[in-house]
């Protein structure tokens, strides 16, 4: 890891931003599945993003994903059932899953010691009280959950926005949004919480979350929108198939029929992503322009006559 770019996350720049959107839009280069990805991204961002003395800015970087509970492999099954008991009555039921994680203490760099979010079935009312800053999250990205069990496919996630977006809480101290103030915000000195997501074409959400030590503003968190869609570039490939890179996974589909559907739809939806990037980056690039801009003529306005 010696050989990352360093970013200072509380002054993060749109150079640094379009360096780093490139190094996610890379990962899906010679993996073989999501789970893969989605580490090498956790990772890249838990190292590269620093404070002002070059310590790392994040406590915690975590990446989560709806999946269908019918598709998890056993073990995740077995720990979807312990959480709400009873729960999920349906195989088409969305999963919020723990994919990758990286942090600074030992345990939190492997998802199957998370002892609270490995799994967590998107069907009880308690959701939003038990995980109010995943509910808010998905309402900003759009996303439709329900809080009440359901046996329909269609009633379980839906998409009412049109774009991939960022989300974050500015002081996470006090905040409402991340209940584990004792345990977690305080002793671990977390100032802000950011994510960054959105939906991929099988419907399901993806989520990276950075728990940061230093303060984020607005400005900064804006600057994480090309992210979104550079990640979601690298995730195409698996989105669908070869999630957890599994033998049930594989003896799904033949493997011939296997590799041509999945480059067609692989190529088919990274269009439309490579879109969705070039003109949220053209936004980005504008926004910033336009700050210099207003930056610098407060500043000739100030100047002595």
């Amino acid at each position: 890891m010696s050989t990352l770019p360093f970013y200072d996350l509380a002054h993060c720049s749109l150079q640094d931003m379009t360096g780093c959107s490139a190094s996610l839009r890379a990962l899906g280069d010679g993996a073989q599945s999501m789970v893969a990805v989605t580490e090498q991204a956790t990772r890249l961002l838990y190292h590269s993003f620093r404070d002002a003395q070059e310590h790392r800015a994040c406590a915690l970087v975590r990446f989560f994903k709806t999946h269908p509970y019918g598709a998890l492999p056993p073990e995740l099954q077995a720990v979807a059932q312990s959480v709400f008991a009873g729960e999920p009555t349906s195989p088409d039921v969305k999963c919020m899953t723990l994919m990758a994680s990286a942090g600074e203490r030992p345990e939190w760099n492997a998802t199957e010691q998370s002892r609270h979010h490995r799994v967590i079935p998107l069907v009880a009312d308690s959701f939003s009280v038990r995980f109010p800053m995943f509910s808010q999250l998905f309402r900003e990205l759009g996303v439709l959950l329900p809080l009440k069990s359901s046996s329909t496919s269609d009633a379980v996630i839906g998409r009412t926005g049109q774009h991939d977006d960022v989300f974050y809480i500015s002081d996470a101290l006090g905040s409402s949004l991340v209940p584990d103030q004792q345990d977690f915000v305080i002793p671990y000195g977390i100032r802000s919480v950011l994510v960054f997501g959105g939906v991929l074409p099988s419907g399901d959400a993806f989520v990276m979350v950075l728990f940061s030590k230093v303060r984020i503003q607005g400005h900064t968190a804006d600057l994480f929108k090309p992210l979104t869609l550079s990640l979601k570039l690298a995730l195409l490939p698996f989105d669908g198939d070869a999630v957890f890179d599994t033998a049930r996974e594989t003896e799904k589909i033949a493997p011939v029929r296997r590799a041509s559907e999945r480059a067609a739809h692989c190529h088919r939806n990274a269009h439309i992503a490579l879109e969705e990037l070039l003109t949220v980056q053209e936004q980005t690039v504008a926004a910033s322009m336009a700050r210099r801009r207003r930056v610098e003529e407060a500043l000739v306005d100030t100047r002595p006559s």
